[in-house]
């Protein structure tokens, strides 16, 4: 099949860029440059990546094939032997040595040319001859003297399935290792000579390869100064870290990958922690969502995949509409939305998306014209004025919410159920939103108790996930005469722990004090409570316009700071606006 492919890649300047490696014009996009890489993978899969982002459906499309042409169909697996497998052809030999780099045993890798089987054999050093079998051989892990170096102590270390696989990442400057026969094989002196090493255990994409990663991370557990496990995104199955080369993987992104999991608490030098710090940085600039309210992608740059976002207000304010214009954003962008709308009645996520379009039709041909609200859209009493739309906004809405899963609330949904349906979805969505978090259901008697096991499943089933969570509370009632403009993190309902682990925390409040001759216009104080990555956010208070026409908050805000203990709003002066306040105005929103 990779014949095939490079055949139909003959038209796109196909042309070879290493060993089993080609490049080549991606049929997919108009390809100024080879963008797209061609690699044979394992047991004769090939693999298809294009650097400029082309999805693996649409590179095969334009092949005029499927997903599954990518897997080889070799008849000759049925083929007869010529030949005994000690004569098949030696494809490659590894050497095991000690620390002092002396061999003391090999594998030979050899293929028949008949069926394309692979068999491995072992020799053990005899004085200056090699010898089959591995009688009175001592075990040593693979490429151990550079497991032995005192200047790489700090490094962290792969632990791979196969020599194959060590040697490839060598190639790459990682310090890598395995152990001889593979999975299933590790035995106690191996764990010994990673004593003391920070360890990456990469699995292959198969139960055995799961199976032997989780029994070497057991054995390694505190004996080794850390230790992680690595599932590489994107294997195929039976694929391993070669694959992940080949695809385009680097070492500062594997750095990267690893640097994300959790080793549990312990020491480890700040040297190897910042190994692949610049490349987790770039690839988390990569997967930024939005807020789809400028005031809060200004200041906050948007949703990481790290983030867990709290979103707070009392009843009627508005906490519902603000998260679905972010999920409405961001399935604009093409980005895929889950969203569990707990307090709401079915289709009412979708209504409201449908009504911003609507309204946007509308006020497009009549902006003189008379003004619409969504309740008398909702009761059917816009028919005479909008029902002429409801097709092309029916059509565009279709197009617009192929990437938005909801969920609505039958009977009880607990936090088990809300960390089951994640993990269930999580290779699946790019955002996860919780509508909101008061009416997850606990049995537990103590209420504090119960939300607290509930805010810990939030957190853990989002960790586990890498998916960014945004999360919508209700906030406590107040004594008006004392309340702050804008209720404080404090004031969230039933326990703050939930604002202790989120990563951002937002806050909205109508302003009853500004007047506006325009009943549809809602002026609006939306305040940044936390935000782990800059806390001076914290100081600024937007005042902010919500267009009940449209459904959504306005592009331009006021921006000020709260005096007299948060009952008054002070408008900045210029100078005192920060840079990221690019579209912060200095007239009065009313």
């Amino acid at each position: 099949m990779l014949s095939d492919i490079l055949g139909r890649l003959e038209g796109h300047g196909v042309r070879p860029a290493g060993s089993d490696r080609w490049m080549a014009k991606c049929p997919a996009h108009e390809d100024g440059k080879a963008s797209l890489q061609v690699t044979r993978g394992t047991g004769g899969n090939t693999l298809l990546v294009c650097f400029a982002g082309c999805k693996l459906e649409a590179i095969v499309d334009a092949l005029g094939m499927t997903v599954g042409d990518l897997f080889e169909r070799d008849e000759r697996k049925q083929a007869k032997e010529s030949l005994p497998e000690h004569q098949w052809k030696l494809t490659a030999t590894y050497t095991y040595q000690n620390a002092a780099g002396e061999p003391l045993y090999r594998v030979l890798r050899r293929v028949s040319h008949d069926s394309g089987k692979k068999t491995f054999r072992q020799e053990r050093r005899d004085g200056d001859v090699w010898r089959g079998g591995m009688d009175g051989v001592a075990r040593v892990l693979y490429r151990l003297p550079q497991l032995s170096d005192r200047e790489t102590a700090d490094d962290l270390v792969f632990v791979v399935e196969g020599e194959k696989d060590a040697d490839n990442l060598a190639e790459l400057g990682a310090i890598a290792t395995t152990n001889v026969g593979g999975a299933g094989k590790w035995l106690p002196q191996y764990t010994e000579q990673l004593r003391g090493r920070h360890v990456v255990i990469l699995p292959d994409n198969d139960p055995p390869g799961e199976e032997h990663a989780k029994v070497v991370a057991k054995a390694l557990d505190g004996h080794s100064a850390s230790v992680r496990l690595l599932a590489l995104p994107g294997l195929p199955y039976k694929g391993d870290v070669t694959d992940w080369i080949g695809s385009g993987g680097t070492l500062e992104q594997l750095r990267a990958l690893a640097a994300s999991v959790s080793t549990g608490a312990c020491f480890a030098a700040s040297s190897q922690r910042v190994q692949g710090e610049a490349a987790d940085r770039v690839q988390l600039g990569k997967h930024i969502l939005t807020f789809g309210v400028k005031f809060l992608d200004e200041a906050l740059g948007g949703i990481t995949r790290r983030d867990l976002v709290l979103v707070g207000a009392k009843t009627g304010v508005g906490k519902t509409q603000c998260a679905t214009n972010t999920a409405l954003a961001n399935c604009r962008a093409g980005r895929r939305v889950h969203y569990f709308a707990l307090e709401a009645e079915d289709m009412e996520i979708e209504r409201r998306m449908k009504f911003q379009i609507i309204a946007a039709m509308y006020y497009r041909q009549y902006s003189a014209g008379h003004r619409i609200r969504y309740l008398d859209w909702y009761l059917g009493r816009l028919e005479h004025v909008v029902g002429h739309l409801d097709k092309r906004a029916t059509e565009e809405l279709g197009e617009l919410v192929k990437n938005l899963r909801t969920y609505y609330r039958v009977d009880n949904f607990t936090g088990d159920d809300f960390a089951k349906h994640l993990a269930a979805i999580q290779d699946e969505t790019d955002l996860v939103i919780l509508d909101h978090f008061h009416y997850v259901d606990t049995d537990d008697k103590d209420e504090n108790r119960g939300q607290k096991r509930v805010i810990k499943q939030i957190r853990d089933s989002a960790l586990r996930a890498g998916r960014p969570v945004l999360v919508v509370g209700h906030v406590r009632k107040s004594d008006p005469r004392n309340a702050p403009l804008v209720p404080t993190e404090e004031a969230f309902h039933g326990s703050s722990d939930l604002v202790k682990i989120a990563t951002k925390a937002i806050m909205i409040a109508p302003d009853y004090d500004t007047r506006s001759d325009d009943r549809s216009r809602w002026p609006t104080y939306m305040q940044i409570a936390k935000c782990r990555q800059d806390s001076s956010l914290t100081r600024h208070v937007a005042r902010i316009v919500y267009d009940t026409r449209a459904e959504s908050y306005e592009t331009r805000y006021l921006l000020g700071r709260l005096t007299d203990g948060g009952k008054t709003f002070e408008q900045l002066a210029p100078v005192d606006v920060p840079d990221w306040a690019r579209s912060a105005s200095n007239a009065p929103i009313d």
